[in-house]
């Protein structure tokens, strides 16, 4: 990469905006960047740093103050970068993020969002800050970590490299060459590590726990504690044994148990047969007994029964006189039913006769009502048409009292804006004075404000310099300093100050103008009012509006009269209207009451012959004395039907119970086997002793089955585990052997990390590159090595150096070169570094590279060496800038660039070729 063109402006402490052209410079050679200390030498390259990663080149200051903190708010801060790489040119632009002065009022504010532009060869351009800072990087090859150590060599920063302690260069080779990959692999080994050791740890737990689980006898305990210490096979070995001995006791104990239940079985059988024999022998003695308590009962039911034919025929024959007496007690029932209902309709027409004469009487009462209406109605049929008339009257008369009332309205409104007028007109002529006050003190302010500036600019300003203004170089009239000064809030607060009082002075003289606009658009109004009225003389206004208001009294007496004639009119339609559904209602009742009364007649005279009818056929009967015969017949029957029922039922219950006594007899008399006539109580005794036998072998098969199926479960996880256990164990060894490798913990190997043993190969390349130079800079006395032993088993090391004097033919410490020795080797090993990285990354190509400071401590000697070989590695097409305020260097060097501070605090450039 080579730098073709920088420009920047208010960054660091340059305010003005500065350009550098290396095209001017050379593709190669040295180049002297010089000035003060804090003039910004370094700052040129912190541009480039920032340009490139949008960071500076230390990485430790804030973004925020990049900027030249007395920029004035039109003055943006920026970084433009021209490069070429690979044969094409490429061009960014960056704007930080900073804070600036307010461009109105006081204190500061943030510039906004960052911005960047990457200009590519083939004219794309990348905005986007994620992807340009991306793209950079895969260009160049290399961060900004390995760009300052390439392109930047700092003399604090290679000293260090010379002389720190081994775990300084690990941190620092770490963040070069990347190697925290290595150091992570290392941690990550120690993790697994430990976490197989834990994963041991776990496993030994979970073994003393499964093997405090297993059933065993004492015996078997006693063995158990010898043998759990060995291998886990022989521990398998042993439960699996003791596993067999259990099976087998069980199923001689499930033989046992299975001879003991059929004997229990059989038992069970024959006392069940015993106790049934005796139940049958008992029911035999009550059936006995039963049979001889029935049998007498059964002969006298007997005879009783024999009777009841006799007792049937008696009954059938009071059922038929029953019959009889009924039938002649049913026709008195209908004569007095059809005396009943000839009485009953009687009354019903004499009812009917009395609702046809008051329905009569109202039928009269609405046909004199329904005249009355009728007369009304035609007395008041043009009251609809005077009503319109005297509405019409009062619609005109509303219409000219309305535009009456709102000629008085306008009337006065204009009254109102006259007086306004006044008053406006007065405090308009105010703030037109106050105005012209306070734009001549802003004006005059303002240049005041504008001589001191120039002042200040012309009071260095000497002949030949350029007029930051004009540019011109010749200045006859230049404008004279003066001790009154004019601060730029004083010329802010005058503005401001007749600002306000102009505004106020526009929006008055506003305010008047609406004011004569709303006046003539008032006096149109009226004159169009009184024109629409036909209003000869504007005063007598007063005297129209009372005659107008007389009238509307009237007219609304009126109105209301006939609104209330028109309401009754619509109450008797109404009425008459109800009135003739009244009479037609009551007419249809009157028709309906004579018919009801010819039919309800028609009806008495037929009851009258079935009356009539009824009589001759009973002829001289007593009612009385046939219910009284009824009454007896019904008694007598129920009585009888209620014995023969009884005696039927009896009759059937007993032969039915002394049937069933015969055939129970006959029955248990069959089923008794004598056989079982045994003693019931000892054979329960029996059975009880082959009860307590069973149970104590099935509480002994339980145990035992409970102790198998527990030592099996146990006994596979054990096996699971015994697997587990392997191969933790085999990881645990594996890890544990690779940790220690790693770690550098092999007591019998110095103590060499694995990231260590990767920065030493590399700082072995850099030892390399670095001799080239410090060999010859020192004339062939001096080499670089790395110590290759450490100062105890105990403490790192691998990454210190020290010096090999070809002269003596001996190592020593590097802390015994003098100063301009250790500048020397020094920067031999910063170019080194720089050549490893730029190797190591495939061959990039930076064409471009500063030395920072350290010249001054150097004797005329070894400077003339050193830039001897600055200048002989400039000639491969590389162009290398010395940063140094020394003398000598001035005079060696033809191609400068100069910083100079300057009185009003920023920096300037100064560009010689």
């Amino acid at each position: 990469m080579r730098i073709i063109n920088l420009e920047l402006q208010a960054f660091g402490p340059f305010l003005n905006r500065i350009h550098i052209d290396f095209e001017k410079i050379g593709k190669n050679g040295l180049f002297l960047i010089s000035g003060q200390t804090g003039a910004g030498k370094t700052t040129i390259f912190d541009a480039i740093a920032y340009a490139l990663y949008g960071k500076s080149s230390g990485g430790f200051r804030d973004e925020k103050m990049l900027r030249f903190a007395a920029a004035t708010p039109d003055i943006e801060t920026f970084v433009d970068l021209e490069f070429e790489y690979r044969d094409e040119i490429y061009r960014i632009f960056r704007v930080p993020k900073y804070q600036r002065y307010k461009k109105s009022g006081e204190g500061t504010t943030e510039n906004g969002t960052k911005r960047v532009s990457l200009y590519l060869p083939n004219g794309d351009v990348i905005n986007d800050q994620t992807e340009v800072d991306k793209f950079i990087v895969d260009l160049i090859g290399v961060d900004i970590n390995q760009f300052t150590q390439i392109v930047m060599l700092a003399q604090g920063n290679f000293m260090k490299l010379l002389k720190s302690s081994n775990d300084d260069k690990e941190k620092l080779f770490r963040d070069i060459f990347f190697t925290q990959k290595y150091q992570q692999l290392e941690l990550d080994i120690k993790l697994k590590y430990s976490e197989f050791n834990k994963k041991r740890e776990n496993a030994k737990t979970q073994y003393d726990e499964l093997i405090s689980n297993f059933d065993f006898t004492e015996n078997q305990q006693e063995q158990f504690v010898d043998i759990k210490n060995r291998s886990l096979n022989e521990v398998i070995e042993f439960i699996s044994n003791i596993n067999t001995e259990l099976k087998c006791k069980i199923q001689k104990l499930d033989e046992e148990i299975g001879n003991i239940s059929d004997k229990i079985d059989e038992k069970k059988i024959l006392i069940e047969k015993i106790t049934f024999y005796f139940d049958i022998k008992s029911k035999i003695e009550e059936n006995k007994e039963a049979l001889k308590s029935i049998k007498e009962k059964f002969e006298k039911i007997k005879e009783e029964y024999s009777t009841l034919k006799e007792k049937e025929i008696d009954k059938d024959n009071i059922k038929t006189e029953i019959l009889t007496l009924e039938s002649e007690l049913k026709r008195f029932e209908k004569l007095n039913t059809i005396i009943a209902e000839k009485e009953k309709i009687n009354s019903e027409i004499e009812g009917l006769k009395k609702n046809l004469d008051r329905g009569k009487g109202k039928q009269q009462e609405f046909v004199t009502t329904k005249n009355q209406i009728e007369d009304f109605l035609e007395e008041n049929a043009k009251a609809e048409i005077e009503l319109n008339k005297v509405q019409n009257k009062i619609s005109i008369n509303n219409e000219k009292t309305e535009k009456f009332n709102e000629l008085s309205s306008l009337i006065e409104q204009r009254k109102t804006l006259e007086k306004n007028k006044v008053s406006l007109l007065e405090e308009f002529e105010n703030i037109k004075s106050d105005k012209e006050i306070k734009q001549k003190i802003y004006e005059d302010t303002d240049e005041r404000y504008f001589n001191s500036i120039v002042g200040i600019l012309a009071k260095d300003l000497n002949e030949n310099d350029p007029c930051p203004v004009c540019g011109s170089i010749h200045h006859p009239n230049k404008a004279h300093f003066t001790d009154e000064m004019v601060e730029k809030s004083d010329v802010d607060r005058s503005k401001k100050d007749y600002q306000l009082s102009k505004d106020k002075f526009d929006n008055q003289r506003n305010k008047l103008v609406e004011l004569e606009h709303s006046l003539n658009f008032n006096k149109k109004d009226i004159e169009k009012i009184v024109k629409l009225l036909n209003l000869g003389d504007i005063s007598k206004l007063d005297i129209s509006i009372k005659e107008l208001n007389n009238e509307k009294i009237e007219l609304d007496r009126v109105n209301n009269k006939l609104k209330d004639i028109l309401e009754e009119i619509e109450e008797k339609a109404k009425d008459k209207k109800l009135v003739d559904e009244k009479i037609e209602e009551i007419t249809k009742k009157i028709n309906l009451i004579d018919k009801t009364i010819i039919e309800k007649s028609t009806t008495i005279d037929n009851l009258e012959k079935q009356r009539i009818d009824e009589v001759e056929a009973l002829g001289n009967r007593d009612e009385a004395k046939i219910s009284k015969q009824l009454e007896e017949k019904n008694d007598l029957f129920e009585k009888l039907k209620t014995y023969i029922e009884d005696i039927r039922k009896e009759y059937d219950q007993i032969n039915s119970n002394y049937n069933k006594y015969v055939n129970n007899l006959e029955l248990y008399n069959n089923q008794l086997d004598e056989r079982y006539n045994l003693n019931i109580t000892l054979e329960k005794d029996k059975l009880d002793a082959l009860n307590i036998q069973i149970g104590s072998k099935r509480t002994q098969f339980t145990d035992f089955n409970a102790n198998l199926q527990n030592n099996n479960k146990q006994l596979d996880k054990l096996i699971s585990l015994s697997s587990e256990i392997e191969e933790i164990d085999r990881l645990y060894y594996n890890y544990q052997e690779l940790n220690n490798v790693l770690s550098g913990q092999l007591r019998s190997l110095e103590k060499i990390s694995f990231e260590s043993f990767v920065q030493m190969k590399y700082l072995d390349e850099i030892l390399i590159e670095s001799n080239k130079r410090f060999y010859k800079m020192t004339d062939g006395k001096y080499s670089l090595l790395r110590k290759e032993e450490a100062d105890n088993l105990s403490s790192k090391f691998g990454l210190e150096l020290e010096v090999y004097d070809h002269h003596n033919v001996q190592k020593r410490n590097i802390n015994t070169l003098s100063g301009g020795e250790s500048f020397q080797a020094a920067l031999s090993l910063a170019l080194g570094l720089s050549d490893v990285i730029q190797m190591q990354k495939g061959g990039i190509k930076l064409n471009s590279m500063f030395v920072d400071e350290g010249f001054g401590t150097l004797d005329n000697e070894t400077l003339s060496k050193v830039m001897s070989i600055l200048s002989n590695i400039s000639q491969y097409n590389k162009l290398i800038g010395i940063i140094s305020h020394v003398e000598t260097l001035k005079e060696q060097i033809d191609n400068k660039i100069i910083v100079e501070k300057t009185n009003e605090g920023y920096s300037k450039l100064i560009q010689q070729m």
